[in-house]
């Protein structure tokens, strides 16, 4: 990551698994002590994890996170963030 100025990630990584989410978080972790602004965006595919196991991943990684994509689906979901006014 040195000299990185910025990493992005998907949502749909980390659902693929355990080891997938686990590579996930530790290359945000690698890009944030790197110095480069990080981005996600949450892109929430219920198919692959429950909100539950996304919230488990996803919330905690959000520490290290500069910048997130989302709509208000996603956003409720993934992060268990309410959002108001949003009609879903």
């Amino acid at each position: 990551m040195a000299g990185a100025a910025w990493f992005h990630v998907t949502g749909i990584t980390p659902a693929l698994g355990e080891r997938a989410a686990a590579a996930t978080c530790a290359a945000v972790e690698a890009a944030k002590r790197a110095g480069a602004r990080v981005s996600v965006d949450l892109n929430y595919r219920k198919k692959l994890w429950s909100t539950a196991q996304a919230q488990k991943v996803m919330r905690p990684m959000m520490r290290s996170v500069d910048v997130v994509i989302a709509n208000e689906e996603d956003l409720q979901a993934v992060l268990g963030v309410t959002v108001a006014g949003a009609d879903l």
